[in-house]
């Protein structure tokens, strides 16, 4: 056990021993003067040299911090559950919802961590399984008749649903932010916004997926089928890291109505579509502005309603910062927001695991009618 956390996948140690087996394989593999030896030698030296890169770039982004986490992803072993065969309950209006425990049954302190199959009815994407998280208020026989408001979480690439339970820790900042009563009840969907396909920022393709389609239209409708949840509108909010907040900002700046409100923890304001990738979306067709969330905030006409924003950035990524702080200053000609820095951040997980808990905060304020606003930061 001391020599796992020792040998963390994000630790100098694990570093140091993978550069030290990589210079000793490669040693053996000059001096072996029998083939079968310098053959093995060569490929310790290639497998350590793969690891090696492999553990760099999990350090910079910080994406596993036990090997626990590791193997949870691996193995699809992350505190999932299936959406359990429990009584149904008559949701309002006589649709039937994701069932409620029977009475009588043990209840945890924290909120239900599930996996549902949203099917891409609209949007013809095939079904993908998006993490939910409903607060511990969804089981509560109080709550029965409640239509929960939504916070839609969208993750960054490379990355998937699992990046906000496992890098982020989500479910325990959840849970602490609930004990501690400084949130309010609050379903949280987190989809699979690109299905394993790199830098189609949530754009329908020309011929190819329709990834805008299936998260505005497919995951509304999966939810509701699902879980019981209010209509898309002032009660739900969208939020997103780097592409996911892109994303996010684009989304809600394209329907003002579809959102209460958006959050955009380190992201960038225009899209970023180049060769193939710009083909596959526009085809010999320029990029439009509605793809653009600069230019659709621009183009809003004053006195037009906005969702509200929260916006977060770190200081020792100059560009990011600065990015963030210009389109900011856009809203602000507009409307009073949410400015977080986090000083000494990077666009890597620790800032945004420093950041996740305001953000939480103040989408579920703001899905229940009271959000806020002002500049803070945080330090890490």
């Amino acid at each position: 056990l001391i020599a796992a956390a020792v040998l963390g996948p994000d630790s100098v140690a694990t570093l140091a021993f993978l550069l030290l087996a990589f210079v000793l394989a490669a040693v053996a593999m000059t001096r072996a003067s029998v083939v079968v030896l310098r053959l093995l030698s060569g490929a310790g030296a290639l497998v350590s040299a793969m690891a090696l890169g492999i553990v760099l770039v999990n350090n910079y982004y910080s994406y596993y911090q036990s090997w626990g986490a590791l193997w949870a992803d691996v193995s699809a072993d992350n505190g999932v559950l299936a959406a359990p065969a429990l009584i149904p309950v008559v949701r309002p209006g006589g649709v039937v919802g994701l069932p409620h425990r029977p009475p009588g049954a043990g209840r945890s302190r924290g909120g239900r961590l599930l996996s549902l199959t949203m099917p891409g009815t609209v949007s013809g994407v095939y079904g993908r399984d998006a993490l939910v998280w409903l607060p511990p208020q969804y089981d509560d026989p109080r709550f029965r008749t409640k239509l929960f408001p939504v916070l839609e979480l969208l993750h960054g690439d490379p990355g998937g649903p699992r990046s906000w339970t496992n890098g982020l820790n989500l479910v325990a900042v959840l849970d602490k932010e609930y004990a501690n009563g400084t949130t309010t009840p609050t379903v949280v969907v987190m989809p699979d916004i690109n299905g394993g396909f790199h830098g189609q920022q949530c754009l329908n393709a020309v011929t190819g997926p329709k990834l805008d389609t299936y998260l505005t239209n497919d995951i509304p409708a999966g939810l509701a089928a699902q879980v019981r949840v209010a209509p898309p509108g002032r009660r739900w909010a969208v939020g997103g890291l780097s592409e996911g907040a892109f994303c996010a900002a684009r989304l809600a700046l394209r329907d003002p109505t579809a959102f209460g409100g958006v959050a955009v923890m380190d992201g960038y304001f225009h899209p970023d579509v180049t060769g193939n990738l710009r083909r596959l979306l526009y085809g010999d067709r320029a990029v439009p502005a509605r793809d653009d969330p600069t230019a659709m905030l621009q183009a809003t006409k004053p006195g037009n309603p906005l969702p509200a924003f929260w916006i977060m950035a770190g200081t020792r990524n100059v560009q990011d910062y600065h990015a963030a702080v210009a389109f900011a200053t856009l809203v602000g000609r507009r409307e009073d927001l949410r400015f977080l820095t986090v000083v000494g951040g990077r666009h890597t997980t620790p800032a945004w695991r420093a950041a996740l808990p305001d953000l939480l905060r103040w989408a579920a304020n703001t899905v229940n009618g009271r959000p806020t606003y002002g500049q803070t930061s945080v330090v890490i």
